[in-house]
């Protein structure tokens, strides 16, 4: 078990945190690009997610909290490493 969080900080401070936002900014920019070069699936797709909001509306507020939990979990792990080096 030890093995895991050590791998998960490692993974965590392998890059700053400027560099984490920079990743996650270019990750947007891309899934935007998409979104526009297929309106018609990004459509579809949106109709589906906003289905799936609508029906399990708090199992959605939960992952959408882990996912912020993780972020910003990320992050601060990520400038923890550079403060102690």
């Amino acid at each position: 078990m030890r093995g895991i969080f050590s791998d998960i900080t490692r993974f965590a401070r392998s890059r700053s945190s400027e560099e984490w936002k920079v990743f996650l900014w270019q990750k947007v920019e891309g899934l935007r690009g998409s979104i526009q070069d297929n309106g018609e699936k990004a459509a579809l797709a949106a109709f589906g997610i906003g289905i799936f909001v609508v029906l399990f509306f708090k199992l959605f507020l939960v992952l959408a909290a882990l996912g912020a939990l993780t972020f910003l979990t990320l992050l601060w792990l990520s400038d923890s490493g550079r403060e102690e080096t």
